[in-house]
Order: C-alpha cells, then sequence, then structure tokens
C-alpha cells in the first residue's frame, strides 16, 4: 500500500508499507491435546518449524533472512516458531515471513519452561513484567530500525541529487 499526501494539488509526502488483515484464533483440541488454528475463519493443519537464530554471529542481512524463510516456505510450512532462548528476531526476518505468507509464533525469553503447562508460576507478577518488558524491546527496536532505514534512504537521495543524477 502507498499512502500520498497532497497540498493544493502538489505531492507533499509518502509512505509505502505491507498491509494485510488476518484472524488467527487457536484453541485446544481435547481429542489430540493439541492446537487447532483458523486462519480468517478457515481451519488451517499448520505445519511448522522451528528457527533459532541462524547466526551466533550475527552476520544478517534481509537477502539471508529472505533465504531461510523460502526455505520453510518451499518445505510447506505455515509457520515458525521462534526460540524464545534466541534473539528477537529484527525486522527483516519478519518481512521476510509477510513475504512469503509464513505466520510467526513467537516465544520470548522464559516461556519454553515447562512447554508452556504452567498452572501457577512461582513469581507470576515477575513473568508477566519480563514479557511485557520484552514486547516493548521489540517494538521499540523495530521502530528505530525504520528510522534508520528511512534516514539512510534520503541520505541516498541527497547524494544522489548532489552529483546531479536525476531520481
Amino acid at each position: 500500500m502507498r499512502i500520498y499526501f497532497e497540498i493544493d494539488g502538489k505531492l507533499s509526502d509518502s509512505y509505502g508499507l505491507r498491509y494485510g488483515i488476518r484472524e488467527i484464533r487457536s484453541e485446544l483440541s481435547p481429542p489430540s491435546g493439541g492446537r487447532k488454528f483458523h486462519v480468517n475463519g478457515q481451519p488451517v493443519y499448520m505445519s511448522r518449524g522451528n528457527y533459532i537464530a541462524s547466526d551466533w554471529l550475527l552476520r544478517l542481512s534481509p537477502e539471508r533472512y529472505r533465504t531461510e524463510v523460502r526455505y520453510h516456505a518451499e518445505m510447506n510450512l505455515h509457520m515458525i516458531r521462534v526460540w524464545g532462548g534466541a534473539m528477537l528476531e529484527r525486522p527483516e526476518f519478519y518481512d521476510a515471513c509477510d513475504e512469503y505468507g509464513i505466520l510467526v509464533f513467537q516465544d520470548l525469553w522464559g516461556s519454553g519452561d515447562c512447554n508452556g503447562a504452567w498452572e501457577d508460576p512461582d513469581n507470576h507478577d515477575l513473568f508477566i513484567a519480563s514479557e511485557e518488558d520484552q514486547a516493548e524491546k521489540q517494538e521499540k527496536k523495530e521502530v528505530k530500525e525504520k528510522k534508520k532505514a528511512k534516514e539512510n534512504k534520503q541520505d541516498s537521495g541527497k547524494s544522489k541529487k548532489s552529483k546531479g543524477r536525476k531520481i
């Protein structure tokens, strides 16, 4: 989607973004003990794989993310579970998942103990505070990286203009 803003018939600003609406619902399935998933009201067999940071030296790039997510799509997987013991992925990872139609099941740190079967964790308030903190940090990281990308794009445009090239 591209949004344009005009003032007095002249383009003032524009912004391009990916946009999609999905309703995803899951519930316990008593016969199997697993989960049933519905996407936009339709039942979906959720074939899925795990994703653990593929490069511990963090030599990550949009191209690498696209390739790794494409492998999941080519295996006919519908969902990637991002392991909570690794890092919260960069926005480029989630963009690649959008591009290939892969849903993301995002574990957060500490969510893997007891495989989610906690009835009453010892310190529920601490656990919730930790999860909220992670989600907030991820959101701030995404905003910061998008702002940086926009600034880099603007700087690139300025250097092209200074060389007398048409953009």
